[in-house]
């Protein structure tokens, strides 16, 4: 549900660099880039209100993605779909 095509780098940070290591069930299980992450790490260390900044905003977005009423309209988007074929 909450994947790369909801998450930006405005509300938390992604791993460029994913190299696969299995697939099961259309997904992929991938190993991050340790760099990289170490890279994030040392960012919100240097730069704690923005990553501050950017932890309210991920917060936000989270639960407007998963909350009851959200989830909701989703089955009932689903149902109206259903019912229509």
């Amino acid at each position: 549900m909450f994947n790369e095509h909801r998450l930006t780098f405005s509300t938390g940070g992604l791993l460029d660099k994913l190299m696969p290591r299995a697939q099961a069930y259309g997904f992929f299980w991938a190993e991050p880039s340790i760099k990289q992450a170490a890279a994030y790490v040392r960012d919100v260390y240097e730069h704690r209100d923005e990553a501050c900044a950017r932890a309210l905003r991920g917060q936000a977005k989270t639960q407007s993605l998963l909350s009851l009423e959200a989830a909701g309209q989703r089955m009932r988007d689903r149902l109206e779909q259903i019912v229509a074929v």
